[in-house]
């Protein structure tokens, strides 16, 4: 008995290790390598995507994880999920799973890459918070591709007004009591406005129809009329019961989901979203 609540405890306490101070429990390490593992055996015609991302259903909503630390480190939390931890997950396991060696190095390795801008962890502003700049910075590494354009002809091209995080600091531990960081959102802000962002509106009569051409797999970020913020959610887009639903970690259910509702019908539900940008995997 005493050896196995030894071994729970282990499994349990978290660990801190290599340069970077990577913040896991053991038993996230173990759960990785596992699904690695299992990944070799899929067909060529499976998505990888949605494989790691079902295996997902059903772990608890949990907004902020990457927000406990005092210092920035890349945190690996496979227990609890937000919508961006869940897709950045599920991303990093496919990425690593291409590799011939599929290991937790690996995984840690393009977490980090997808993560952090330029795949540096360097403090709290290399993350990348907003997904305009999440999206830009992993086409640059050629790690996803915006399909948007391939889906409609009819496209809402804009520069977005980034200002949510810097008007709302109070709300993000890390900025309001920091002026440093405060100040290098600010600059993020400034220069992400500045660019040119496609997205497809949810209005279009033909929407219905462009839903239906959307990839398994494909990630969906939905785009929001919040002032001075760019995407309000994010998941992956999943064949089920002839339609295309979100699967996705849920604030509403508090857990990891295929919605119930079709993408379509999620979508008109939600009165700040505008649109959608449709993304997928580099091959």
């Amino acid at each position: 008995m005493q050896r196995r609540f030894f071994l729970w405890v282990c499994l349990c306490l978290p660990v801190l290790s290599w340069a970077d101070e990577i913040n896991y429990l053991k038993r996230d390490s173990l759960e990785i390598v596992s699904l690695l593992d299992k990944g070799k055996n899929l067909e060529p015609t499976e998505s990888r995507v949605l494989f790691f991302a079902k295996h997902f259903i059903d772990v608890p909503y949990k907004a902020g994880t990457l927000e406990q630390e005092k210092e920035e480190r890349l945190t690996i939390n496979l227990r609890e999920l937000d919508c961006t931890t869940f897709v950045e997950t599920v991303l990093a396991l496919t990425l690593a799973s291409k590799e011939v060696n599929a290991d937790f190095n690996g995984f840690v390795s393009a977490l980090r890459k997808i993560r952090y801008r330029d795949g540096v962890v360097d403090g709290y502003c290399s993350r990348l918070h907003y997904f305009t700049d999440w999206a830009q910075d992993n086409q640059n590494k050629e790690l996803i591709l915006d399909v948007s354009d391939e889906l409609s002809e009819k496209l809402c091209i804009e520069t977005p007004n980034l200002n949510y995080m810097s008007s709302h600091c109070s709300d993000y531990p890390r900025l309001k009591d920091n002026p440093a960081n405060l100040q290098k959102i600010k600059e993020q802000e400034r220069r992400l406005s500045r660019l040119a962002v496609v997205s497809i509106p949810k209005e279009l009569s033909e929407f219905s129809k462009i839903l239906d051409k959307i990839a398994d797999g494909s990630i969906v970020a939905l785009t929001t009329a919040i002032e001075g913020l760019d995407v309000s959610h994010l998941g992956f887009a999943v064949r089920y019961k002839g339609k295309i639903h979100l699967l996705h970690a849920s604030s509403v259910y508090k857990k990891v989901l295929i919605d119930p509702l079709s993408l379509e019908e999620y979508l008109r539900r939600q009165k700040q979203v505008s649109g959608i940008r449709v993304l997928m995997m580099s091959l």
